[in-house]
């Protein structure tokens, strides 16, 4: 039997309860949605839900949810890095 969970816990924010993950894990969560987004792959429709939904889920998590000031910052590097087509393992910390 493997035990698996989706994030670390729920946080209630208004009316849903949305996984939340580390500060860290945002990082890659984003950067890897704007490179998936720059692909040729998803839909025009696809590509507009899950921006939506990827851009609410982050901006309630950060102004809402726990450790903000952290998850801020590492939405930011993984904005900065997924527009800039950066790949790879993450930073180690925040530091370029």
């Amino acid at each position: 039997i493997m035990a698996h969970a989706i994030g670390d816990d729920l946080v209630r924010l208004g009316l849903r309860d949305v996984p939340r993950h580390s500060p860290q894990r945002a990082y890659l969560q984003v950067r890897n949605h704007l490179l998936l987004w720059r692909s040729a792959a998803p839909s025009r429709r696809w590509l507009l839900h899950d921006l939506l939904r990827q851009s609410a889920k982050h901006l309630l998590l950060v102004l809402r949810g726990p450790q903000r000031r952290q998850r801020l910052a590492w939405v930011l590097r993984g904005l900065a890095h997924g527009l800039g087509g950066r790949s790879g393992p993450p930073p180690s910390s925040l530091q370029p």
